[in-house]
């Protein structure tokens, strides 16, 4: 993905910060795939996140900044009974939840969580329990939330027919000689688009729920003295979903052997033991799923593996123009490594259900 010039970030502060010409610094933070992010310090100490935002991922990106304004704001609001969840979006002087500079770049600010990490890859499932807490607390606390208030910021956003109606234009176009490594992923691609397509159509009755839309292991902050989850970031997918994708999704993420960027798909185990203990904590946090939502859970950790995985390919086929690499090869590895975790949880789907259906069942 191509990257925007950085540009004068310290122009901006005065927008959000009151004095802010003055005695504070940005430091540019590398963890971000999408948005270019900075780090805002005053007297050496971070207070706040300021983002200038991916246009090129996001066709309105002034439409995103207003919507996490909406859910930051909501999430506030019931803080008192969930605890807090997520950062605080800053409003700019004049009440606005962006601002727009002068070639058009559009910017926001959000409140730092101090003395916080996220991770790449976990293999302590007591992480999984506080992730599972967390995205649990998350979900009850965006209940009530006026659906309607939100406009579509990623349109297309986990349809997964219209990701497999991508891919057959790219590989259509394609001309380049196939490696193995490509042939094996299409092959892993093709000999499951019916159930995709079938699965497609199917999860829109179950939406009606807020869900966070990407909740994987970078996008939870862990509290650095006692391992805690502090808080979802990356709230810009923010959006009505079933939220058996999202807790599909964190599991997919956590249970990952390998981590989202592994070098080696053989290698690849779904560790059952983090995912027991991820489900615990989405329990404990006293959330209730109906029947359908917690039978609906199984089919769609496979898809949503399944549909990163076809991403990666798509991304590839068309020049690796999404996802951010270092090698040409990047998305091809990923791919590998998400098709080899999809064949690792189709081998214990049973079992997987099974104990899905032990520790969520109503």
């Amino acid at each position: 993905m191509a990257e925007h010039d950085d540009g004068a970030p310290e122009t901006v502060l005065p927008h959000f910060i009151a004095g802010g010409e003055s005695g504070f610094t940005c430091k540019r933070q590398g963890g971000g795939h999408i948005h270019d992010t900075y780090g805002v310090a005053a007297a050496g100490q971070t207070l706040y996140i300021l983002q200038r935002l991916n246009d090129k991922v996001f066709p309105d990106p002034r439409l995103v900044a207003e919507n996490v304004y909406l859910v930051t704001s909501h999430l506030d609001r019931h803080c008192s009974r969930f605890g807090k969840v997520a950062p605080r979006l800053i409003t700019t002087g004049n009440g606005k939840s962006y601002h727009c500079d002068d070639q058009g770049g559009v910017w926001r600010m959000l409140s730092y969580v101090d003395d916080c990490h996220s991770f790449d890859h976990i293999s302590d499932p007591e992480y999984g329990y506080q992730a599972g807490m967390l995205l649990g607390r998350f979900h009850q606390a965006m209940g009530g939330f006026d659906v309607g208030l939100l406009g579509t910021a990623l349109p297309g956003f986990h349809d997964l027919p219209a990701y497999l109606h991508e891919y057959q234009l790219q590989a259509a176009a394609f001309r380049a000689t196939v490696p193995d490594r490509l042939r094996v992923c299409m092959e892993e691609i093709e000999a499951r688009i019916d159930q995709a397509l079938e699965y497609g159509r199917g999860g829109a009755g179950l939406k009606g729920r807020m869900i966070h839309g990407d909740p994987k292991c970078a996008n939870m902050l862990f509290r650095t003295d006692d391992g805690t989850a502090a808080a979802l970031i990356d709230l810009d997918t923010v959006s009505p979903g079933p939220v058996a994708v999202d807790l599909g999704d964190c599991l997919r993420s956590f249970c990952n052997s390998a981590g989202e960027g592994g070098e080696e798909a053989v290698a690849v185990v779904f560790d059952e033991e983090m995912a027991e203990r991820l489900l615990n904590g989405y329990a404990d946090s006293g959330i209730v799923l109906a029947e359908a939502e917690t039978r609906s859970i199984c089919p769609a950790l496979r898809f949503i593996t399944y549909e990163l995985g076809l991403r990666f390919v798509t991304d590839y086929l068309a020049g690796n123009r999404y996802f951010r690499i270092s090698h040409p090869e990047d998305n091809l590895i990923r791919a590998s490594v998400q098709f080899s975790l999809l064949r690792a949880i189709e081998t214990r789907h049973h079992q997987l259900h099974h104990m899905i259906t032990r520790i969520l069942a109503p």
